[in-house]
């Protein structure tokens, strides 16, 4: 039986009724740094401290038939050697109960433990710093959210609200030489990047807006991106109008969903995107990119994100821009507050799950 006690690649030690060693095979004898003849000679105090001690002592006397737990196993003048230990009451031959007793080191799976709870430590660690820089990034954006305004006798509601902690949508709403101007922009992709290119897309745009027809606007932001911030597979889309006060309206759109016009009496007009979304090529601007269009008191125009009409239902149908329309169409009565609000929850109503996309609505009635 030695023999084959010897051949195993974990430490064996057997143990009489008296709790006396009566073997221990080689890999035991490396694993303590001693020979079992020495091993032998050690009292118990002498090899564990108080604590093991006490550990072993009511796993003896737990007088189980097998038992396995972890342990520190005891080498002099070494470091304790995490092991597995099993036990397994057996009976010799000649009628006498003795234990086996097997060790197997496991200080690999120790250390790599350590290390991965380590690991842990230094993620979470990285997960609350960039959790604050989302938290702060996000505040910053929320300061950028235009805020609902009266110029003149027109009336300006609007809404902000991102998918994630910070989004790429944002809105504008500036007055500038005598004319009310309103802009939405959606920049494509999600979270920081979106983010980062959104907020210098919104920085240009305040510098520019009022100070160039709609066109040059587009063509100038365009041209930003392309030259100055060079991104890779990111665009951007704009929808932006332009009040006098006079009511004229001067409207351009570029790879936008289109504005929502509403007229006191229900009539729904949309003006379309007549350029192609920036930021991917030189000269998308549409030679006449621009629509004019004469309002009346109690008309209301509406610009959007496509949060808003490219949401889907438990049948996977998309809401799209008619679906839009009927929503607008339905409350266009209300006080225009009451309105912006009734859009945003028939759209979430229509959605099934949370969204998925950012949200940017600019909702203005002519006095």
């Amino acid at each position: 039986m030695e023999r084959i006690l010897e051949t195993l690649n974990q430490g064996v030690v057997l143990i009489d009724d008296q709790d006396a060693m009566i073997f221990g095979n080689r890999v035991f004898e490396q694993m303590v740094g001693l020979d079992v003849g020495e091993w032998k000679q050690k009292s118990p105090r002498e090899l564990y401290d108080n604590a093991a001690l006490q550990f072993l002592e009511e796993k003896r006397q737990s007088s189980r038939d097998a038992d396995q737990f972890e342990f520190f196993l005891p080498r002099p003048n070494r470091v304790p050697m995490p092991v597995v230990v099993t036990t397994r009451r057996t009976t010799a031959p000649d009628g006498r109960p003795y234990h086996v007793i097997t060790l197997t080191d496991i200080t690999e799976q120790k250390t790599h433990e350590q290390e991965l709870r380590e690991a842990n430590r230094l993620l979470a660690e990285s997960q609350q710093l960039l959790q604050m820089e989302l938290t702060l990034a996000a505040r910053v954006q929320r300061t950028l959210v235009p805020q609902p305004m009266v110029w003149e006798t027109f009336v300006v509601e609007t809404a902000y609200e991102p998918a994630h902690t910070i989004g790429g949508d944002f809105g504008l709403v500036a007055e500038r030489d005598q004319h009310l101007n309103l802009l939405v922009c959606d920049v494509s992709g999600h979270g920081i990047s979106a983010a980062l290119i959104a907020n210098r897309i919104y920085m240009e745009t305040l510098a520019l807006v009022g100070q160039q027809r709609l066109d040059q606007l587009l063509h100038k932001l365009n041209r930003m991106v392309l030259d100055g911030i060079q991104p890779e597979g990111f665009f951007f889309t704009m929808a932006v109008a332009r009040i006098d006060r006079n009511r004229r309206l001067t409207y351009a759109g570029a790879g936008h969903p289109p504005a929502i016009l509403v007229t006191p009496a229900g009539e729904v007009r949309m003006l379309a995107s007549r350029s192609g979304a920036l930021g991917l090529m030189d000269d998308p601007i549409d030679a006449n990119a621009t629509e004019e269009v004469e309002m009346s008191a109690g008309d209301r125009l509406l610009l959007m994100t496509d949060g808003l009409t490219e949401v889907f239902n438990n049948r996977r149908e998309m809401l799209g821009d008619e679906g839009l329309n009927r929503i607008v169409k339905s409350h266009f009565r209300a006080p225009l507050a009451e309105m912006k609000q009734a859009i945003l929850d028939d759209v979430a109503a229509w959605r099934q799950g949370p969204a998925t996309d950012d949200v940017s609505m600019v909702l203005v009635e002519v006095g």
